[in-house]
């Protein structure tokens, strides 16, 4: 199992929606939980973001990037699509 480890961008998206949408948030939690578990789950994207991953949940994306050598899942970004690739 990968630890999660959240960058201060990535933690305060997290803190903030945890204060907006229980619900979202809940699911937001639920998909962190997947990626410590099988952190090849999300899409591995292209372009100036090679060699970061996304997990979609719902209209956000979890955008992050996986060190297999120290089972890390580092979490870079939580936002809605629009602002997750910009």
């Amino acid at each position: 199992m990968a630890t999660i480890r959240l960058s201060s961008h990535a933690r305060k998206s997290y803190d903030k929606l945890a204060r907006a949408d229980k619900r979202l948030f809940a699911r937001v939690d639920r998909a962190l939980d997947r990626l410590a578990r099988e952190p090849g789950a999300g899409k591995p994207l292209q372009g100036p973001l090679r060699g970061r991953r996304s997990f979609r949940v719902g209209t956000v994306r979890i955008i992050y990037r996986y060190e297999q050598s120290r089972l890390l899942v580092l979490v870079l970004e939580i936002a809605r699509r629009q602002r997750a690739y910009g």
